[in-house]
Formats: C-alpha cells, structure tokens, sequence
C-alpha cells in the first residue's frame, strides 16, 4: 500500500496564545488521515546566534516552526487531506511572521517575502548576478528581478511537484 504525503510550515515569533493551542488541537481531532500530523520544531537556541544575513534563513530567532503534514493512503482522500493542510495553514497565518524554505508551498502567497524576509533584496541580486537567464527556477524559487517569468505552463506543472500530492518516503511512510 502507497502513501501519499503534502506538508506546510509555518514561523512562529511569539508564544502560543490559548486561541492557538485550541486551533491545533481541533485541527488534529479533525484531521482527515489518522497519520495526519502537526509537528513543532523550537527556534532559536545555536541557530540564533548566526547573525540574520549571513545565510537565506532569517528567523533564526523564531520562537518555533509548525509543520503540518497530511499522510493517507487511498488516492480517493487526496483533496481532502490537501484541502486539511491549505485550510490550517489559511488559519494559521494570523500566527505567523514568516515560513520555512525547507517546507515548499507553491500556492503560498508572497512566498519570497515569508521564507527569505530581509535577506531577499541581497538573494534576488545573487540570483541575477549568477543566473541571468533564470535557467535555475522552479514555482517557489527565487523570483529573479531582471529575467523573464516562467511561463505559464512550466510553473503549473511544477506545482503539483513542489506542493502536491507525491509518494511518501522515509520512516513515516513504512507500510510494513
């Protein structure tokens, strides 16, 4: 039996509120798929004390990072499950102050400004120094500043492929 897996994330600055707790604890008793999971990952800490520019990450002083992940095994369950994640994620973003690279979300709006905050201006021109022709790209990528849009059907079909349904790998994902 093959599963089927989407995640989101989100970054947190300031502690949890109760109006937060009860959201994801509702979230999860609603939750489609019993393998439906809302993880938590603490920020801050060693990674604090990088200084914000020196890397594309800048939350490094975020309070947590929450990670919403929908795992289901009947392909008849796929809206449903995608349709938990975009939900809580929608509720989640009176929350949050930025997103998760590692965590791609192609129908996230403004994903640039979420996942690279301050650092973009200085990212978009590394991306324009080293790829003018904007030949590295793909929907949730940098957007470069002086090269052309991707069309309209490349960047369709790489949605699906960076925030749609795909196979689940890794321990999670062990049918057996």
């Amino acid at each position: 039996m093959s599963r089927q897996y989407t995640n989101a994330a989100i970054i947190m600055k300031e502690n949890y509120t109760q109006d937060l707790v009860n959201l994801l604890f509702d979230s999860v008793l609603a939750a489609p798929s019993k393998l439906d999971t809302i993880v938590f990952h603490e920020g801050g800490g060693a990674v604090a004390r990088v200084p914000v520019d020196a890397t594309a990450f800048p939350w490094r002083n975020c309070f947590i990072v929450i990670q919403v992940n929908a795992i289901w095994t009947d392909a008849k369950e796929d809206a449903v499950n995608v349709q938990w994640v975009d939900q809580l994620m929608a509720a989640l973003a009176n929350y949050s102050s930025g997103s998760y690279v590692n965590y791609m979300n192609g129908k996230m709006k403004g994903y640039n400004e979420k996942y690279y905050g301050s650092n973009l201006p200085r990212l978009q021109k590394t991306k324009d120094h080293f790829d003018p022709d904007n030949f590295f790209r793909f929907p949730a990528g940098i957007d470069a500043t002086v090269s052309a849009d991707i069309d309209a059907s490349t960047k369709a079909a790489s949605i699906r492929r960076v925030r749609g349904v795909v196979p689940c790998e890794g321990p999670l994902c062990d049918t057996k």
